[in-house]
């Protein structure tokens, strides 16, 4: 109870349950944190017809885990938690923030925070950041680990397993006293998968031995935030938006293995360039490499966006 007294700002998280977008609400919170004294509450959304009664009537239907909990702020990322932030916001008479672009329009919301990739200018009520965002990893890091993080089918690039296989190749012979862990993700097809693994036999056989390949379905929950905090050199397919957003929050160095695109200059290919441009990235492509810019330091990019939000939202 003293602890919600205490707070400086009450803030109500509406979450829906996917890990990508709790992990931008929990960076924006970090954020805000850094600047104001927060206490926080996590729900659910409610179903739509909830949403709409509490919208009208300014009543919210349930009991909140504290009944002197009053929120100042509703956050909430995905679209299954828009019509709820804006029942809350009616409800609590609270400031509304929406991470990512919302499907109702954005004028009803006190804050919209997206990447600058998905092409809305700052406006109004409108914050952008350079990418997605990412909680802080706090790291350590070991100059003799790297790490590769594989995406797999996506919309945006063709995925060329052979062509990912030379890239790995040949940063691994690049860096011979680096030890590489690699790990794929949900997206990575079976056969990208047995020719990684038949990479690390075969960089075995060479003498290096300097790559292992996980599959992610046999690692824990932490493995992949616990080996970026001790990585000194990360490697991400363009297509694993989250993934590279969260390196950038880490100690390592960067680098991006590029894919041929199916469009020119969709979102990702965007964000890639601006990394590489503002030489907060490396990149691996068929036409060019770019080394990983040393002494890089974490993007960060929750802190200046939350101090913009509490500046907005006159809090």
């Amino acid at each position: 109870m003293n602890n919600i007294l205490m707070s400086d700002l009450n803030i109500l998280c509406i979450k829906d349950g996917k890990p990508g977008h709790e992990k931008q609400t929990q960076a924006l919170i970090e954020g805000i944190n850094h600047y104001r004294s927060v206490n926080t509450i996590n729900i659910a959304p409610l179903k739509n017809l909830d949403s709409l009664k509490a919208f009208v009537f300014r009543t919210w239907p349930t009991a909140l885990s504290d009944s002197e909990f009053i929120p100042d702020i509703i956050i909430g990322t995905g679209h299954s938690t828009h019509l709820s932030i804006l029942a809350a916001k009616k409800s609590f008479d609270a400031k509304a923030v929406v991470i990512m672009n919302p499907s109702l329009p954005a004028k009803l919301f006190d804050g919209v925070i997206t990447p600058s990739h998905d092409g809305f200018a700052p406006g109004k009520n409108r914050l952008t950041t350079p990418l997605a965002l990412a909680p802080l990893v706090e790291s350590n890091p070991n100059q003799e680990l790297g790490l590769f993080l594989i995406g797999g089918i996506n919309k945006h690039f063709h995925w060329n397993t052979s062509v990912l296989i030379d890239h790995i190749h040949s940063i691994t012979t690049q860096h011979p006293k680096r030890h590489w862990q690699l790990t794929t993700s949900r997206r990575t097809p079976v056969d990208t998968l047995n020719e990684l693994k038949a990479l690390q036999k075969k960089i075995e056989n060479e003498g290096t031995g300097n790559l292992t390949v996980f599959d992610v379905n046999d690692l824990s929950q932490n493995w992949l935030i616990e080996t970026m905090a001790k990585a000194s050199s990360i490697w991400v397919t363009v297509d694993s938006a989250s993934m590279l957003a969260e390196s950038m929050n880490t100690q390592a160095t960067i680098g991006i293995i590029d894919l041929e695109e199916k469009k020119p200059n969709n979102k990702l290919a965007i964000s890639r360039d601006n990394l590489i441009k503002k030489e907060l990235a490396g990149v691996i492509s068929q036409e060019r490499y770019i080394a990983p810019p040393e002494n890089s330091k974490p993007l960060n990019s929750q802190m200046e966006t939350a101090e913009k939000l509490l500046s907005l939202l006159n809090l």
